[in-house]
């Protein structure tokens, strides 16, 4: 079951996160950062990886594992709630205690209808990616 579930996890990764073929030639080329990041959802671990450019803006989020549930909170996965994500930035959205936050909570992600938990989870591990990031932007893109 869990090698089943590991390539599944890994088509979908690569479905929605093709590889990159491109490898900045000099640090000054760094266009942008991509980190791992984790949160607890409602029925266990997320695992993400989110890419920021240079400017602080992001430019993709993808789920890469969960635990939530079919039908629900799985649907976090679906490109319609992950490039919500796409263009935000600590500067350009609504945030919440300078965090971004869903509608629900007063922000301006649209959380998945029955899964608030799960949605909230990857919206608050992407705030801190992008807190992460506005406090080591220089050393990240030396």
């Amino acid at each position: 079951m869990r090698n089943r579930r590991e390539r599944r996890n890994w088509r979908l990764s690569e479905r929605f996160c093709p590889p990159s073929t491109t490898t900045p030639a000099l640090p000054q080329n760094i266009s942008g950062v991509a980190f791992g990041l984790s949160a607890e959802g409602f029925s266990g671990g997320i695992k993400l990886i989110m890419g920021i450019d240079r400017a602080g803006k992001i430019s993709g989020v993808c789920i890469l594992e969960h635990l939530e549930t079919p039908g629900l909170g799985a649907n976090i996965t679906r490109p319609w709630f992950t490039g919500q994500f796409k263009g935000k930035s600590l500067d350009n959205s609504r945030l919440v205690e300078g965090r971004l936050a869903v509608k629900k909570d007063g922000g301006d992600i649209d959380a998945i209808t029955g899964a608030t938990i799960s949605s909230r989870a990857v919206t608050e591990a992407v705030s801190k990616g992008l807190d992460l990031f506005q406090r080591h932007r220089e050393e990240l893109l030396e």
